[in-house]
Formats: structure tokens, sequence, C-alpha cells
């Protein structure tokens, strides 16, 4: 739960992003910062803790610390609706209730208990815009780290996969393209239609920057990938190629670079069991218009110890 968010030195360093971290080639997301139910208010300038004047609240925040987290990240999350979110809040709270307090044999405080959740539901209802608009603009600037970080060819990932936006802004992108350029928006197109306006503003304003990024995209020649795997006992085959034909491919495989094509032996273990991991990004770049785009690869799997059952 945000009443004002208090950001730390720490976390603005953060929000920098100027080296975003990877994770053998698949970007690592900075995660939404959630502070449990914070009961802090700033007034004039000056700081204060309403557990100090209603000690009362106290026990109710470790109760509902689980349903001010989520609070928290529906308030981070571009393309939420502050109302839809507080109305959960409420919804997750009262539910927290029936799961600390017997209804039947301790009726008082399970009364108390969904008091207090009103209470704390008024309280993000009615204080509780500012702290939304900020934990928006921490998320915007988050997401433009990322962006840059894809783009720089860093490590690879999809704005679906980032956490970072709702349905409705990644699926309204989708409908853009396909309604004014008549296809799907490469992973860049879409990072930058995104940020074609303020995701963490008024959306009305930033559809309609989106549609008039989909529409200037409609000409731009772009090129699709594929990316294939097979597996066989002792070796696992990557193999990617592109449309139009003649389009450049590489892959980026646990911190390695590769062509199109890559090849990866397993290995037998006789008395130890092996989960190998391949996780990187397949990149094409368009054979005349020179632009790009990528598929993530994400893939393991798991070689039990030949002696097994009797090794582990």
């Amino acid at each position: 739960m945000k009443i004002k968010l208090l950001v730390s030195a720490a976390v603005l360093s953060l929000l920098g992003l100027a080296a975003l971290p990877s994770r053998a080639n698949i970007c690592t997301v900075p995660p939404i910062h959630t502070n449990g139910c914070t009961t802090k208010l700033q007034v004039n300038g000056q700081t204060a803790e309403i557990g100090y004047f209603y000690p009362s609240i106290v026990p109710f925040k470790v109760i509902y610390e689980s349903a001010c987290n989520r609070h928290d990240i529906c308030y981070s999350t571009l393309g939420s609706d502050k109302s839809q979110c507080d109305s959960e809040f409420r919804g997750n709270m009262r539910s927290r209730c029936d799961s600390v307090f017997n209804r039947w044999l301790d009726p008082a405080g399970w009364q108390y208990c969904k008091n207090m959740a009103e209470q704390f539901y008024t309280a993000v209802h009615l204080f509780g815009q500012e702290a939304e608009t900020e934990a928006k603009n921490e998320t915007v600037t988050k997401s433009i780290g990322l962006r840059a970080a894809v783009e720089s060819d860093q490590c690879g990932m999809t704005a679906q996969l980032a956490g970072y936006y709702t349905s409705d802004i990644t699926g309204y992108v989708e409908g853009a393209f396909q309604q004014r350029a008549a296809r799907r928006p490469t992973v860049f197109e879409m990072f930058n239609a995104i940020h074609s306006g303020n995701p963490g503003g008024d959306l009305g304003a930033w559809r309609l920057a989106v549609d008039s990024y989909a529409q200037s995209r409609r000409t731009a020649l772009v090129p699709s990938i594929n990316v294939m795997r097979s597996v066989s006992w002792d070796q696992v085959e990557f193999s990617s190629s592109a449309t139009p034909v003649g389009s450049p491919v590489t892959m980026r495989i646990n911190g390695v670079g590769y062509g199109a094509a890559a090849s990866f032996s397993l290995d037998n273990h006789m008395y130890n069991s092996v989960n190998y991991s391949f996780r990187g990004f397949a990149s094409a770049r368009h054979a005349v218009g020179g632009e790009r785009e990528i598929q993530l690869i994400d893939f393991s799997i798991y070689r039990q110890a030949e002696c097994n059952p009797i090794c582990r």
C-alpha cells in the first residue's frame, strides 16, 4: 500500500539503469518496488508515522502485508486503473481477515479486522493519487532503461514478459499495428510504441500517440524470425532463419555469439543429474530495410544420472 512513496538514494541509483545486467543474454528486469503496508504521510514536507498516533493499526500492517504488496504492484503497473487497484486491495485485505480470524470463534477480532480494512482502503482511495503517479513514473523510468538495453543488444526481452505493463497496454499496441500497418509490431517497435506517449499518464493521449506511431511504421521493412530446436540424447541444436530470404541472422546463447546455428553437447553423467539451460536470443536484420527483430531463446533440459534411482 502506498500513500506517499518515499524513494531512497539506493533506489534512485537503480533507476538510472546505465548498465542493465543480463542473465546469459536474457535481460534481468528490475522488479517493481514494494514496501508492505506503508503508513507514513507527508504533510507540508514533514513525514509522520500514522501508527504513532493510532497504534491499533500496527498489527494489521503484518496481517495485510501481502495485500499491500499486491497493491503496490498494481499502482506501479502501467495501464492499471487506480480505482480498480484500490477495490482489489480492499478485497484482498478482507480475505486476509477471513484467513487469520475465525468468524465464529473470534467474531470480535474478525469484525475489527474488517473494519481496519475499510480504514486502510479509505486512506488509499482518498490520498493515494500522488503515490500512484510516483509509482508509475518509477516504472516508466525502468521501462525506458529496459528498452535501451534491448536496443543495444545487451540482452533480449519482450514487453509482454517484462511485467511492467497490463495486457491492455501491449494489446492496444498490437491492435494499432494490425489496423494501421497490417502486421504485428517487432519487439523494438512494441517498446517504442509504448513510449511514444506517456504510458504512466493520460491513457487517452497515450493511445493517440501509439496510433500515430503505428501509422508512421506502415511502410517500414521489418524481418520475421523463426528459431527451431532439436534435441537428442546427447545434443541440443538451435537453428534460426528469417524472412525475407537474405536477412542475416545471429544468436547469442549463454553469453556466447553464434551464427544462424548452434550445437551443444549433453554429457551423460553416471552419478550426478544435471539441468542444462540455454538462454539468449536470435536477432535478424532485414536484407533491405535494415530493421531488426529478435526472438528469445529460453530452454532447459534435465538429464538424470545413469545409475538412478540408486544415485542422487
